[in-house]
């Protein structure tokens, strides 16, 4: 809902494949701008600057996003993450991490969401503004995720989470 509780879900989740050596990458939208996004993850890495001039960290906004990377099809959708991934493990990444909005990662990626990545080294983060979705919209993903990440309406900070792993023999990394 907010550009911190943004942060607070994203963040983590991209330190921690910094840390286990996967390439991330953070397409950015309201409410956060990507330079807000940049600072919030400098807050906790001062090597941002040498992450992304590595690639390791490819941060970008939304609309750059879309504008270069004009799919035709999900499957030139999906052929575009399997051509990063490869590219990352070439690299000598371990994996791909990436983060977006449900637009650019949901709708992109339709009906294939649940199954687009199996087998693959590739963990996706979709986040969904909360105050526009309804049971049934059709921005959220079909199929059932992997990991939930839920706050009940009274909490604050990831303390009030509880976090929901549907497949455990799948989910590859080892920290959210």
């Amino acid at each position: 809902r907010t550009a911190s509780e943004l942060v607070e879900v994203v963040v983590p989740f991209l330190v921690a494949g910094l840390a286990d050596n996967e390439r991330c990458i953070w397409i950015t939208s309201a409410p956060l701008s990507l330079a807000d996004a940049r600072q919030a993850l400098r807050d906790l890495l001062p090597d941002v600057a040498e992450l992304e001039r590595r690639g390791q960290l490819i941060l970008i906004d939304r609309d750059d996003f879309r504008s270069c990377n004009r799919a035709s099809s999900p499957r030139a959708v999906l052929t575009g993450w399997y051509e990063r991934e490869e590219s990352a493990l070439r690299q000598g990444f371990s994996g791909l991490r990436v983060c977006g909005d449900a637009e650019v990662l949901g709708q992109a990626l339709g009906s294939n969401v649940e199954h687009a990545f199996r087998g693959r080294r590739i963990l996706a983060l979709c986040t969904h503004e909360l105050d526009r979705c309804a049971p049934g919209d059709e921005r959220v993903p079909s199929g059932r995720p992997h990991l939930e990440l839920v706050r009940p309406p009274e909490s604050s900070g990831l303390d009030g989470h509880e976090v929901r792993f549907y497949d455990d023999d799948r989910f590859p990394a080892r920290a959210v």
